[in-house]
C-alpha cells in the first residue's frame, strides 16, 4: 500500500524551518545525510 504524502502548506513551512535551524541536527553531519536524502527524492 502506498502512502499518501501531503503538501505543507507554504504558510507553516517558514515556521518549520525556523524551528529546524534550533534543532540540534541543523549543521551538523547528520543534518547533512537528511538533506541529502530528502533532495535525492
Amino acid at each position: 500500500m502506498k502512502k499518501k504524502h501531503e503538501n505543507i502548506p507554504f504558510s507553516r513551512f517558514v515556521p518549520m524551518m525556523d524551528s529546524m535551524r534550533d534543532c540540534f541536527l541543523f549543521g551538523s553531519h547528520a543534518w547533512e545525510k537528511i538533506k541529502r536524502r530528502i533532495e535525492e527524492r
